[in-house]
């Protein structure tokens, strides 16, 4: 009994070790095959790997890939490579087997069989089921899950209403990664494959990015206008949105008096606000009310006066906010009440004479004050400002013009004409090219129907104003890229005319036209020639125009007043 306990233990530890050396074989082959580049050696050395040990389910995994890599060289010649992927099919169905976790393997497997079937359509499996089994099986982050989603794509008119569910989600997927390199690689394909604006309006989520890229996209292959004029007013509304979000989030922090945190949030809102292009203005829906767009700004320019100065900034420092809520702001009723605010804190002296020791708290006060139809008081401060002898400090000059320009306005809403071309002119003086000053120096001369200066400052704005007509030479603006141009004008309404190097064109580049980053035409230029009327503002205009499909050349911009300002 002992000894046949013994060769039991003998035979047994026998079996184990010729397990062990199956097993050491079969990796020995699967290593070696690793090294080899040649895939008829690859093939062999894994067999070779299989025989010794049929457990492993990446032996059947690289088997299956070199065999797909013997069918793709042997492309020319049908039967064998049907054979090959034969074969590389019946290799992963193994290693699934062994492992069926595997999304490589479902993923390598529906490829095989996607050019398989190529070659022979009665091929008995789905190569979709396949890639389909791989994107559950990885993350969304993943490399197969993006080729996944690419194959989908590129078999769309062959999917079934159930398959282009689940591609939906996948590409939706992908999309939400916001990686602009696979974004549009699909576009691409989609472009190629599919070209269903219908199709794509379900793969697109709500992403302001993603709509721009999108319309640009749409913009440079020369597709749908109104496809692409569709999807840019829908960014511009989801950033309204988030505008609005941000200031939400600043009165709430401003509950807490959490007062750097509120300034943070009006001060993103303002900027997603400064940075809306109103694409609106092309399209047949207008979502965004301009009404009540007005009103958020000028809010936030309100709150981010309050939140800064409790913050702890300067009134230099929110200078800017202050001169955006008076020029929006018209009820005399909510201007007091910021005076109050300022007076209560102490950032300005209910004593107009003590805030001139501080130039930027001169003007602000000023302009708070003419806001609140305060002219006589304005007229007062201004009488001893003439007398008295002022020291501009490094950086103030601007200032001081403003000051000079609010107490002549003041004199002016009073009627005294002489004393405010007095102080415009004072103003004038310092800053010689300000286009405001000489139009209100041209109102003040026709108050005294004096019409040799009217003539005069006329000339003068013509010689500081933009010219007429700019001419470019060997220019060209490539396709994707934008040239924007500042213009120097009155306030009038003006014919702008645009001219190309190009003849008339059915099929011409589209190009965008923006003026003070406001979108005023988008089109396909089919003739050289583009006219534009427009409203303009006093002072420095911005006129930037984009080459979204082609490059392009321009000749000439030619500007002409249709209605004189002033």
């Amino acid at each position: 009994m002992k000894i046949a306990k013994k060769f039991l233990l003998i035979f047994l530890l026998m079996g184990l070790g010729l397990i062990d050396i199956a097993i050491y074989r079969g990796h020995h082959f699967f290593y070696r095959s690793d090294k080899t580049s040649r895939d008829h050696d690859k093939v062999d050395l894994l067999r070779e790997a299989v025989r010794y040990y049929p457990l492993n389910d990446r032996v059947y995994y690289e088997l299956g890939k070199a065999y797909f890599n013997l069918g793709m060289q042997e492309l020319a010649d049908t039967g064998a490579s049907r054979e090959f992927f034969r074969k590389s099919t019946e290799a992963f169905h193994r290693s699934l087997n062994l492992n069926p976790a595997s999304q490589y393997a479902h993923y390598n497997l529906g490829r095989t069989l996607q050019y398989w079937s190529l070659l022979d359509p009665s091929v008995p499996y789905d190569p979709l089921q396949e890639y389909w089994k791989a994107s559950r099986l990885v993350g969304e982050n993943n490399e197969i899950y993006f080729e996944v989603g690419k194959i989908f794509l590129t078999r769309w008119n062959l999917l079934s209403d159930q398959e282009k569910d689940l591609a939906f989600d996948i590409l939706r997927s992908i999309m939400l990664r916001r990686d602009l390199n696979r974004v549009r690689a699909l576009l691409n394909i989609w472009e190629m494959n599919v070209r269903d604006y219908a199709v794509m309006d379900r793969i697109l989520p709500e992403d302001g990015l993603l709509f721009r890229v999108y319309a640009r996209f749409l913009g440079e292959k020369s597709m749908s206008l109104e496809e692409r004029w569709k999807y840019q007013v829908k960014a511009d509304v989801l950033d309204y949105y988030e505008a609005e979000s941000e200031y939400d989030a600043g009165k709430n922090a401003v509950l807490y008096y959490r007062m750097e945190v509120a300034f943070g949030h009006f001060s993103n809102c303002l900027a997603l606000l400064a940075d809306l292009k109103f694409h609106q203005n092309l399209y047949t829906e207008k979502p965004i009310d301009p009404k009540a767009f007005l009103e958020l700004k000028k809010n936030t320019y309100l709150n981010l006066i309050e939140t800064g100065l409790q913050s702890g900034k300067t009134i230099s420092e929110i200078k800017a906010f202050l001169r955006g809520y008076l020029q929006l702001e018209d009820k005399v009723s909510e201007i007091k009440k910021l005076g109050e605010f300022l007076e209560e804190q102490r950032f300005i002296s209910g004593i107009l004479e003590e805030n001139m020791r501080d130039l930027d708290v001169f003007l602000s006060v000023l302009q708070l004050y003419f806001k609140e139809n305060r002219y006589r008081d304005i007229i007062r401060v201004g009488n001893l400002f003439r007398e008295s002898y002022l020291v501009i400090p490094e950086g103030g000059e601007e200032a001081y013009v403003d000051v000079l320009r609010v107490i002549g306005d003041a004199f002016m809403k009073a009627d005294f004409v002489y004393e405010a071309g007095e102080f415009y002119q004072k103003a004038l003086d310092a800053d010689p090219d300000n286009v405001d000053l000489l139009l209100r120096l041209i109102r003040n001369y026709e108050r005294l129907n004096n019409e040799d200066k009217i003539a005069e400052i006329r000339a003068g704005i013509t010689a500081v104003t933009t010219a007429r007509e700019m001419s470019f030479r060997n220019f060209t603006i490539k396709k994707g890229h934008s040239f924007t141009k500042y213009l120097l004008l009155d306030g009038s309404d003006v014919e702008l005319e645009l001219l190309f190097d190009q003849g008339a064109d059915k099929d011409g580049p589209l190009i965008s036209v923006l003026f003070n980053e406001r979108m005023v035409w988008e089109g396909y230029l089919n003739s050289p020639r583009l006219l534009l009327n427009l409203e303009t503002r006093v002072g420095e205009n911005k006129f930037t125009f984009i080459s979204v499909s082609r490059d392009v050349s321009p000749v000439r911009l030619v500007h002409r007043v249709q209605k004189e300002s002033g």
